[in-house]
């Protein structure tokens, strides 16, 4: 497969790429995908996995398409505009979710947006919450969605974080 062309991929998109671990096999949906270099990263992880990426943003959604064209071209990437909280997916079992800066997860009603999460990940499936925030408020937020993860039937499974950048894993808790 022809490779898009280099753009820039700021060290951070690396590190939330190998926290959400894509495996070659995988199906992923991304929240919040913006110009779509995240999803760039982990096209080029996949093999016959796919990735559905939605941000809200018409602007956004034409940057991501523009740079994951050829991805898009041979099935291992869809982009589209919708709003998560109301968005409708064809594919019902995704192995991980995640969303990257996105406050949904730690704003309004994030418990919410957890449990909508939830429902569409596989048996076995992650849902994947990086943000980067500066140290003197990265704990509160991360406190708040650990708080959230609990209240939608989540279990976090892991927290790692590196300077400013913070990422909690979960999964959907055995009852």
């Amino acid at each position: 497969m022809t490779k898009n062309p280099p753009l820039s991929r700021p060290r951070r998109y690396h590190w939330a790429a190998s926290q959400i671990a894509a495996a070659p096999s995988d199906r992923l949906l991304e929240i919040g995908c913006g110009s779509g270099i995240t999803t760039e990263i982990i096209c080029e992880r996949l093999t016959t996995g796919a990735i559905t990426a939605i941000d809200r943003s018409p602007g956004m959604i034409r940057i991501a398409r523009e740079r994951n064209s050829s991805y898009i071209a041979s099935g291992l990437a869809t982009i589209e505009a919708a709003d998560f909280a109301s968005a409708h997916f064809t594919r019902q079992a995704f192995d991980k979710i995640f969303a990257i800066n996105v406050s949904l997860f730690w704003l309004g009603d994030p418990s919410a947006m957890m449990r909508r999460a939830a429902k569409f990940l596989a048996a076995q499936g992650k849902l994947v919450i990086i943000f980067e925030r500066p140290a003197a408020v990265a704990g509160g937020i991360a406190d708040r969605i650990r708080s959230h993860l609990t209240r939608a039937g989540l279990t976090l499974t892991a927290q790692v974080h590196e300077d400013t950048l913070v990422c909690l894993t979960a999964s959907v808790s055995d009852v």
